[in-house]
């Protein structure tokens, strides 16, 4: 009953010519304005990725420049800082194998060797983590990369674990 009353009526008021035109005048507007929605919030996407793409430069900037301070304590802040960067160029994680094979702290070196084992599954930084192994005169970055190596299942890393086993200078616990 009164359901199918109501819509007889609605379809009857949409024959009227002043009414069609009138929804018509309103699915238009609503469309432009729908579009200029999308179009604001579309421009904002790109400034927003604009603005996140500028913070991560600066956060690599700010992380490098960290890493070649006299203070240790500044450089565990780069160290540490490197884990906010998103994505890590070659740039930084150069400058993380440049601390870690150069640093006088062995904290420092210990911190590089933890930050620089979340982009082992990168060739390159594998080989680079191989062959710094070979040049660490602290057991505990040594121990600490061979665990990496280990838990990696990296081959490639067996001829320097062997030599530090044959090293007659090594300790123990490596």
């Amino acid at each position: 009953g009164r359901h199918d009353a109501l819509e007889v009526r609605a379809a009857h008021l949409f024959r009227h010519p002043v009414l069609q035109a009138a929804a018509a005048v309103i699915i238009l507007a609503s469309g432009f304005i729908a579009g200029g929605i999308y179009e604001r919030t579309r421009y904002n996407g790109e400034e927003i990725s604009a603005i996140k793409s500028e913070m991560h430069d600066m956060r690599l900037l700010l992380t490098t420049a960290l890493l070649s301070q006299e203070s240790a304590v500044e450089r565990l802040r780069g160290v540490s800082m490197s884990g906010s960067v998103a994505e890590a160029d070659d740039r930084l994680l150069s400058a993380l194998l440049k601390t870690l094979n150069t640093d006088p702290d062995v904290n420092v070196r210990l911190a590089a060797s933890d930050a620089l084992r979340r982009y082992s599954d990168r060739e390159w930084v594998r080989k680079e983590l191989v062959e710094s192994l070979t040049r660490q005169t602290s057991p505990l970055v040594q121990v600490y990369l061979i665990d990496t190596f280990v838990e990696m299942r990296d081959r490639e890393a067996l001829p320097a674990i062997e030599s530090l086993i044959r090293d007659e200078y090594s300790i123990e616990p490596v």
